[in-house]
């Protein structure tokens, strides 16, 4: 997207510095080849334990960037959008999936003033906590399976949703494996999955894994991502665009 909508950003990058934040970069800039030096003006990192991200976002917009890719967990993400409004800083604004969860981040940095009139984030599961799938039946049998046996946790919560998708997935593989609960056939079974479709996952995203010894040994099973506008009036994600599937590659 940022190739060809905005093939002449000047990025700026906060991530995490550990394996987390540096793989995200990392692939941030396979994507940009050899523009990667020329794009990316100032990146700046945080540890778990820093109290803020204030100074590092301040030191990032003194960079010019008019692009900010935010790489970050949902306490530090809140921290930096609201930090990026305090010092009149207003980027265009890629938001990692980890923290595009609008009650546990997006909502508390409003909250706190933050301007999210211009982030743009990827998606491959339904947000539980967005309008948008009030009605869906995959998210309404969720929120039951929550209530009925889980009423304690949060059924907003990202981290739900995703547990519950993939012990949906898992299912899946023990039903395919039959009486047969062996190690081997359990694996056997987890590496052979054709296009199965878990409907918490947006439309269009589809779970496939390969065996070692194939031609294409593929151990990942979602591989695919859609991207989506923060709608802040709304409170929602528009989504916008296809589906982006990175499979084939």
């Amino acid at each position: 997207w940022l190739n060809k909508e905005k093939p002449n950003a000047k990025v700026a990058i906060l991530y995490q510095n550990d394996d987390y934040g540096k793989d995200y970069v990392e692939g941030f800039k396979k994507a940009l080849g050899s523009k990667a030096s020329s794009v990316i003006v100032k990146e700046a990192t945080y540890a778990t334990t820093d109290a803020s991200v204030s100074a590092q976002v301040t030191q990032l917009k003194e960079s010019g960037a008019d692009t900010f890719f935010l790489v970050a967990t949902p306490k530090f993400a809140t921290q930096a959008l609201v930090a990026a409004t305090q010092v009149g800083w207003k980027p265009t604004i890629l938001l990692n999936s980890v923290s595009q969860s609008i009650p546990a981040v997006l909502d508390p940095a409003a909250q706190q003033g933050a301007d999210l009139s211009n982030i743009i984030s990827t998606f491959y599961i339904k947000d539980p906590g967005d309008p948008q799938w009030a009605n869906d039946k995959a998210i309404q049998d969720y929120k039951a399976f929550m209530q009925k046996y889980y009423p304690e946790g949060n059924p907003n919560d990202g981290f739900n949703v995703y547990g519950y998708s993939v012990a949906q997935t898992l299912v899946y593989v023990l039903k395919q494996a039959g009486n047969n609960l062996t190690r081997e056939n359990i694996l056997k079974q987890a590496t052979s999955i054709k296009d199965l479709r878990i409907e918490t996952l947006l439309p269009g995203i589809l779970i496939n894994t390969s065996p070692v010894d194939s031609p294409k040994p593929d151990y990942y099973p979602i591989q695919a991502s859609q991207l989506a506008k923060y709608n802040p009036g709304a409170k929602k994600f528009d989504l916008f665009g296809q589906v982006i599937d990175t499979s084939k590659k």
